[in-house]
């Protein structure tokens, strides 16, 4: 579930979503996070929610990690 998207940002099914980068953030930006499947106004009527299908396979057992600057 993706939550808090501005009102004013075009979403739209289909559309991918990516890591965005900001500064301190421990993933670099635009890693392809997932395809967007559902778009609805959220509760509040403020903003939107998307469902959002993971690119990644999510059951597996095993902890995946982006290091951002590997160790040398």
């Amino acid at each position: 579930l993706l939550e808090g998207v501005a009102a004013t940002v075009e979403l739209e099914e289909g559309d991918w979503v990516y890591t965005s980068g900001v500064e301190g953030s421990q993933f670099p930006g635009d890693l392809i996070i997932g395809r967007v499947t559902t778009v609805r106004t959220a509760s509040n009527g403020l903003s939107k929610e998307a469902d959002v299908e993971p690119l990644a396979d999510l059951t597996g057992t095993y902890v995946k990690v982006v290091l951002k600057d590997p160790p040398k």
